[in-house]
């Protein structure tokens, strides 16, 4: 079984700024300057104030979209409480995202959705359109289909992640190339977006999911993205994806 693995680490840094206070003191020329050598003194008991770091966020509420930064997450199908278990165990990490894959068309499968959510963790799926035409997705031919999936999602009331069609710009899918062009994917992406949004759900985190290795061409999360919802983009170290279902 293969695991992807995704990780977002970021470091912010604070600086902080130390005031340094000059005293000056008018003496006789030649004798001691006693103020002096108490500021000597007390300076070098003092301890040398450290930077701060500011820590990262903590709250962990999956269900509301929201997870800690940084964060890791693994992909997996099934055995979802083992191989977090396993993960964790091995890594020491813990995980705060989870994905799997589903086919589309398709229900949309809510028990492994509230597993993951049980595990503290956010549930990413990806949906994986093998069995129909992206063009014919693009002009709505699929648009009761859509609408159903978006009702059952709807109805989970949690937050999920949702990609469709990942890894579009290698060849080992029927929606990359050869076999589906940039603007149509483009295209049906956009349309299925635009059903969820005419569905009024709030609780999808949409994810444009490319991936870096061998790819055939590339794409931007600018051209797809559309309110109401909100996307994430990121980038797949997966190899050729045989495991997607």
């Amino acid at each position: 079984m293969k695991i992807k693995v995704l990780a977002i680490a970021a470091i912010p840094i604070l600086a902080i700024a130390i005031p340094f206070v000059a005293i000056a003191c008018s003496h006789a020329p030649g004798t001691a300057h006693p103020a002096s050598s108490a500021t000597r003194t007390a300076a070098s008991q003092s301890p040398t104030p450290r930077p701060s770091r500011r820590p990262y966020p903590h709250v962990n509420a999956p269900c509301k979209g929201k997870i800690p930064e940084p964060f890791a997450g693994i992909a997996t199908n099934g055995h979802f409480a083992a191989n977090v278990a396993s993960f964790q165990h091995d890594t020491g990490a813990r995980l705060r995202l989870v994905e799997f894959y589903n086919r589309f068309p398709g229900p949309f499968n809510s028990a492994e959705a509230q597993q993951i959510e049980s595990l503290g963790a956010l549930p990413l799926i990806q949906l994986n359109p093998r069995s129909i035409s992206m063009a014919r997705l693009a002009a709505g031919a699929y648009d009761s289909l859509i609408a159903s999936y978006a009702r059952q999602v709807k109805a989970f009331r949690c937050h999920v992640v949702l990609s469709l069609g990942h890894e579009m710009n290698g060849w080992w899918y029927p929606w990359g190339l050869p076999w589906t062009r940039p603007s149509v994917f483009i295209a049906a992406w956009r349309h299925f977006h635009q059903v969820f949004a005419a569905e009024r759900v709030r609780n999808v985190i949409w994810s444009w999911d490319p991936t870096h290795q061998y790819s055939q061409y590339t794409g931007s999360a600018s051209t797809v993205t559309s309110a109401p919802a909100r996307t994430s983009s990121r980038s797949s170290g997966t190899n050729c994806g045989t495991s997607g279902g």
